[in-house]
C-alpha cells in the first residue's frame, strides 16, 4: 500500500514537479497554504508531510524563486570550478562506517557541514541518503539547538535499535528453545518407533 503524503508549496510548479517525479509512489495530497493543512490535520494525517518553508505572495512567488534559481546555478558553476565532488572524504566515511557495520551502525551519524547545502551535487545527497546519514547544518542553529537536535536523534536511535537488539536476541532464543523441542521430540518418537 502506498504511504500517504501530503505536500505543502506556495508553487503550483513545485507541486506538479513533485507529482509528475513521483506519480505511482504516494498517495498524495497538495496544498498551497499551510493553513489548509492544519485544518486537514483535524480530521486526519499523512504517513509523511513535506512542507516547504518560505511562503510568498503567489504574484511574487514565482519571481523569488526564479532569482534564488539563478543564484544557486551560481553557486553550482563554483563548485564545480573548486572541484567539491573530489574532496567529500566524509561522505567516503560515513558510507565506509555503513559497510563496516552491515548498514547498521551502532550509534547515529550526522553529516555535519556549512557549505553542502550550496555546493554539494545531487550525487553527494544521494551518496549521504543511501548511508543513511542525518543532516545537522554547521552555523545554522544555536549550539542549544544543535544539542537538541543531537540528543532528540540519539533518543530515537536508542528507541529503534534497542527494540531491534531485543527483537533479536528474544528471536535467537526462541530459534534454539524450538531446535531444542525439535530435537527432543524428533528423539522420542525415533524411540518410540524402535
Amino acid at each position: 500500500m502506498e504511504p500517504t503524503l501530503w505536500f505543502v508549496d506556495d508553487l503550483d510548479s513545485n507541486l506538479l514537479k513533485f507529482e509528475t517525479s513521483h506519480r505511482n509512489k504516494f498517495k498524495m495530497r497538495f496544498f498551497n497554504n499551510p493553513n489548509e493543512v492544519l485544518a486537514a490535520l483535524k480530521t486526519g494525517h499523512p504517513d509523511v508531510l513535506l512542507c516547504d518553508i518560505y511562503f510568498f505572495e503567489k504574484d511574487k512567488a514565482q519571481e523569488i524563486e526564479d532569482k534564488v534559481r539563478t543564484k544557486v546555478e551560481e553557486l553550482q558553476k563554483l563548485a564545480s570550478e573548486l572541484a567539491v565532488d573530489k574532496h567529500q572524504a566524509g561522505v567516503t566515511l560515513i558510507e565506509e562506517i555503513q559497510s563496516q557495520f552491515n548498514n547498521s551502525p551502532p550509534f547515529p551519524v550526522f553529516a555535519y557541514s556549512s557549505k553542502a547545502p550550496y555546493v554539494m551535487q545531487a550525487s553527494g545527497f544521494d551518496r549521504l541518503s543511501r548511508a543513511g546519514a542525518c543532516w545537522l547544518f554547521k552555523g545554522r542553529h544555536s549550539p542549544e539547538a544543535e544539542r537538541m537536535l543531537i540528543n532528540r536523534q540519539l533518543e530515537d536511535f536508542k528507541l529503534l535499535h534497542g527494540w531491534r537488539r531485543k527483537f533479536l536476541t528474544h528471536f535467537k532464543t526462541f530459534l534454539l528453545i524450538t531446535g531444542f523441542l525439535g530435537w527432543a521430540i524428533g528423539y522420542v518418537i525415533a524411540s518410540l518407533l524402535k
